[in-house]
């Protein structure tokens, strides 16, 4: 018996069969790769951490086919533990990575965002604070006592030609935040701050003392992640490590600069003044690549090992302590390709 469909029937199949066609993803008919989630932690949103910024705002790591989501974990030691535990993939705590690293904590840094400081040393003026000399006796603000900041004013002090536990008193404020409330208030009489604080406080007739950097190399913001990490899934770690570099090359271009501008406004809620004048500062002081100078790392590392009490980890050579901190090797890998394509 001949079978003749319904015009109706016909109809629809037709319908279906375009619609196929035309819903199809390309290349192929093939299904585009889902999104992989990757968890980003750090304490605060941190213009040392520009290049990720960047990165995130511009896409590169959805190019690199990751969703990549924020997370703020407050302190350095819980920043180590998440990633420990697999809370986390990485971690944008540099400074207080690299010294859990060196205690024995399995994670390492793996890129660099710069190997210059970005720490001022400014006086208030109305303390008595003009010049180097007028320094003693007067009280310092840093973040924490062992910090980064702690560092620096340490180092800018006898730099200066003081004793930095007889000649000043250097005091624990907390945050960043914290810092700047305390010179501004007169709490203290001189204080270390970085961008955008530092602008704030050249706009309050503060005096500069003394850029870090003119005393010493110091890594700033980086990326950190678990040795399991490193270990298990490095090709995505190196997807992370392609979207970042992109993300600093961006920031290295200076035909960029009105948007990175734009960007680090949206981000920080900056005006547009400070966030150019921020952003020609922080070009200054990144890396080419990702990778930190020794310089830079001797410097970290005697930062790690002013809190270092473990006798074990003190007797080990220097270049045993470094590679318990910093592991370049995918990095390395990643600008290998990246150079034999072009």
């Amino acid at each position: 018996m001949k079978f003749t469909a319904h015009p109706m029937f016909a109809a629809l199949c037709l319908f279906l069969v375009l619609t196929a066609i035309l819903t199809a993803p390309p290349n192929g008919f093939t299904q585009e790769k889902p999104l992989a989630t990757v968890y980003v932690a750090h304490a605060a949103a941190t213009l040392t951490d520009v290049p990720y910024y960047i990165a995130k705002e511009k896409r590169f790591y959805r190019d690199e086919n990751l969703e990549v989501t924020s997370l703020f974990v407050q302190g350095g030691a819980r920043g180590a533990q998440v990633l420990v535990a697999g809370s986390v993939d990485f971690s944008l705590g540099l400074g207080s990575g690299t010294r859990a690293a060196l205690a024995g904590v399995p994670i390492k840094a793996i890129f660099g965002f710069n190997d210059k400081p970005y720490f001022f040393l400014y006086g208030r003026p109305e303390s008595g604070v003009n010049r180097p000399a007028d320094l003693r006796g007067k009280k310092i603000a840093v973040t924490s006592i062992g910090s980064s900041t702690d560092f620096a004013a340490r180092a800018i002090v006898r730099h200066l030609g003081l004793n930095p536990e007889k000649d000043v008193s250097i005091l624990a404020t907390g945050g960043g935040t914290n810092v700047w409330s305390a010179i501004q208030s007169g709490a203290v009489q001189a204080a270390i701050l970085w961008p955008p604080f530092d602008l704030a406080a050249q706009k309050l007739g503060m005096k500069k003392i003394l850029y870090l950097g003119d005393v010493l190399d110091l890594p700033g913001g980086g990326v950190v992640a678990s040795d399991t990490l490193l270990k298990d899934n490095p090709e995505r770690v190196k997807r992370f490590l392609r979207a970042t570099l992109k993300g600093l090359r961006f920031v290295l271009d200076e035909n960029n600069r009105n948007e990175n501008a734009a960007i680090i406004m949206r981000v920080f809620q900056l005006d547009k003044e400070v966030a150019l004048s921020t952003y020609d500062f922080l070009r200054t002081i990144q890396t080419s690549d990702g990778i930190i100078s020794q310089k830079a790392i001797q410097s970290d590392l005697e930062i790690s090992l002013l809190r270092m009490k473990d006798p074990k980890i003190l007797a080990l050579p220097r270049e045993e302590q470094v590679k318990r901190m910093y592991d370049f090797g995918l990095l390395r890998e990643v600008l290998k390709e990246q150079k034999a394509v072009h």
